[in-house]
């Protein structure tokens, strides 16, 4: 069969090409290039030329470890690895047997933070209690597991601090059920530093963490077992603002401390790689996130050969979130689509097993609803869009190759600045990290909070229409009744980090300052509850309208009822209106000279003192307050809320 020769395509020279560009971009140069947090320049043509060089291109063997591509995989097969977070034992074991005969591929579930840090649930009352299954003892894990074939399913368990304790009892499970721990496959996995950095604190000095790693290792090596018990996980640092270049470098420097510690407790090289795991958060940078996940395959190979060069290094197993922080809590649905768009990312970079979260899962817990569409969310891009069926579909794109190549490169030199500096564990002790990631914070803040990154449902296009969560009176009770039956078994022994109870005493960093993008948004809406803006429409030019609509989208953002008395022709007919629907603030829209003269007449009306707006570049006398594209609207809006309750008695 003749290979396709393309020869009716005629070959367009580079010039036409960007003829072409700049006639789509208005001849703009501002627009030409865009640089990224990652102090990337975004070109908005890529051609064959930027590609020739790079390194990972010339080198096959290389370039297929980047695709995610070797002996062993034949597809883009993920496991849908949905995890469940109710806290009772027995209720998650329900769910997690639904969950297995509705498509989900994975016993995937997510702790409580009660038994990831050791506490007592009898303790904790309900308001207290956050999302995550309780596992306090050998009981629960009983409850968890019943009537769930282990052989035919993996796990996946991020088990925070430590995960000896829970490997040892899921072992003996296993003797129970008459199976062994070689026929248990998926992840339970430890992250020591990534666990310090979460909650800024350590119920255990990190050295015994240490171990832990090591004996979890060498006890399912004996085991002759397949599970990954080291997660390496982003997303504290995700959470906290990170670049990619950051999320990048430090999962590469966590994994190379694990790997010498694991080295200095005679745990050999082969050894620990088939029990190493990482998990990274996909926003909504399509591409971005694409070509992370590509670079940390070229970065993981870079690293591990320094290690050795003639190691057999196995692919890394890669799971991916989806982002909590791009999600909102009072745009529930718009969430939907922001998951959709980053699970795409997820497996279009190579995922292994990925977790949608659902729409609602800010909230203390997620309904049976929002829970299914998450699953089903990854069923449909796996059933009906057949991601699935190739291998790094991005591959070879110009745009994708140098994207992934400048992330790699760039997350390398970080990532040698950080070991020059002691490595992951002495940057989180010194609070370097903890600077750095506040300092782009700040530039991303300032980003949304200007609305130049856009939101959609958040920052444009609001939604007037709120949705507010429910307390579940159901998983009260339920918790009520495991705290009950807790009390019948306080000999039962622990599983996880209560089994160290005696050890030495615990160890403490700077807090991460997590935050969601939307935060600052949601917060400001409840303190202009009830708050109006009047539009005074001083025309229905072309210019007018967009100066509407601008303002209209900008004060919706901040939670704002907006309305518009117009066209006002007369003196009189603004004075009709101000004191027949009189506003908390108003906005002049306008040509020039007509917004000159109707702030004259609005400073001279003697009635009430106004606090007065206009759509403008620059300062405007007589406005108490320009807005475009480019003002701080948190900033804006605070400002006119403080006016409002100190002269307006709000």
């Amino acid at each position: 069969m003749n290979k396709p020769s393309f020869h009716e395509f005629a070959y367009t020279p580079q010039q036409e090409w960007i003829q072409e560009v700049k006639k789509a971009l208005k001849d703009d140069p501002h627009l030409y290039e865009k640089e990224t947090f990652e102090n990337i320049f975004l070109k908005t043509l890529y051609r064959k030329n930027d590609v020739q060089d790079l390194p990972h291109l010339k080198d096959e063997e290389l370039y297929l470890f980047v695709r995610g591509i070797d002996s062993h995989f034949v597809s883009n097969e993920w496991n849908i690895a949905q995890r469940i977070n109710v806290a009772v034992p027995k209720k998650a074991n329900q769910m997690i047997k639904e969950a297995l005969d509705n498509g989900q591929t994975s016993l995937a579930i997510e702790l409580n933070p009660i038994s990831i840090k050791g506490k007592n649930p009898l303790t904790v009352p309900f308001t207290e209690l956050k999302s995550g299954v309780l596992l306090s003892n050998y009981a629960d894990l009983c409850a968890l597991f019943k009537d769930i074939q282990l052989p035919e399913v993996p796990l996946f368990i991020p088990s925070g601090y430590t995960a000896l304790p829970l490997i040892e009892s899921i072992d003996t499970y296993c003797q129970q059920e008459g199976i062994t721990l070689s026929q248990v496959a998926g992840v339970v996995g430890m992250d020591p530093l990534g666990s310090l950095a979460e909650h800024a604190h350590s119920p255990i000095p990190i050295t015994d963490l240490y171990h832990d790693m090591a004996n979890a290792i060498a006890f399912v090596q004996e085991k002759k077992s397949s599970l990954k018990t080291v997660l390496i996980d982003t997303k504290p640092y995700h959470m906290s603002g990170a670049t990619a270049v950051q999320e990048l470098a430090y999962a590469l420097s966590t994994a190379v401390q694990y790997m010498d510690e694991c080295l200095r407790r005679n745990i050999p090289l082969h050894h620990v790689l088939p029990h190493l795991a990482f998990s990274f958060s996909t926003s909504s940078q399509l591409f971005m996130e694409v070509s992370k996940l590509r670079a940390f395959r070229l970065l993981w190979l870079q690293a591990v050969r320094a290690f050795s060069q003639t190691i057999d290094v196995p692919l890394p197993f890669i799971h991916v979130n989806t982002s909590i922080h791009t999600l909102s809590s009072q745009d529930l649905h718009t969430n939907i689509l922001r998951g959709t768009l980053q699970a795409f990312a997820g497996i279009i970079g190579g995922a292994n097993s990925l977790h949608v979260y659902p729409y609602d899962a800010i909230s203390k817990q997620s309904t049976e609803l929002s829970n299914r569409l998450a699953r089903n969310t990854q069923l449909m891009l796996r059933e009906e869009s057949q991601l699935g069926r190739v291998i790094d579909p991005a591959g070879g794109s110009w745009y994708i190759e140098s994207y992934t190549h400048e992330l790699a490169e760039k997350a390398w030199k970080l990532f040698q600045k950080m070991e020059s500096k002691g490595g992951m564990e002495a940057c989180l002790e010194s609070g370097w990290i903890q600077c750095e990631l506040q300092h782009v914070s700040e530039e991303k803040r300032e980003q949304i909070h200007s609305r130049n990154e856009r939101m959609v449902g958040i920052t444009h296009y609001v939604s007037p229409s709120k949705t507010t969560y429910e307390e579940d009176n159901v998983a009260n009770k339920d918790y009520h009744e495991y705290q009950l039956q807790l009390r019948n078994e306080l000999t039962a022994s622990s599983l996880l980090v209560n089994a160290h109870e005696e050890q030495s005493p615990s160890q403490a960093i700077l807090f991460l300052n997590q935050w969601r993008k939307s935060e600052a948004f949601e917060q400001m809406r409840e303190r202009t509850k009830g708050l109006t803006i009047g539009c005074i429409e001083l025309s229905e030019s072309k210019l007018v309208k967009q100066q509407k609509e601008f303002a209209y989208d900008f004060f919706q953002s901040g939670g704002f009822q907006c309305e518009t008395f117009s066209p006002l022709y007369h003196d009189l007919d603004t004075i009709e209106w101000l004191k027949k629907r009189p506003c908390h603030a108003y906005v002049v829209c306008g040509e020039p000279e007509q917004v000159k003269d109707m702030l004259a007449f609005l400073n001279g009306y003697k009635q009430e003192k106004l606090y007065v707006f206009v759509v403008a570049k620059s300062e405007v006398d007589g406005a108490a307050e320009f807005i475009n594209e480019n003002v701080n609207a948190i900033n804006c809006f605070a400002q006119l809320v403080r006016w409002i309750e100190v002269n307006q008695h709000v």
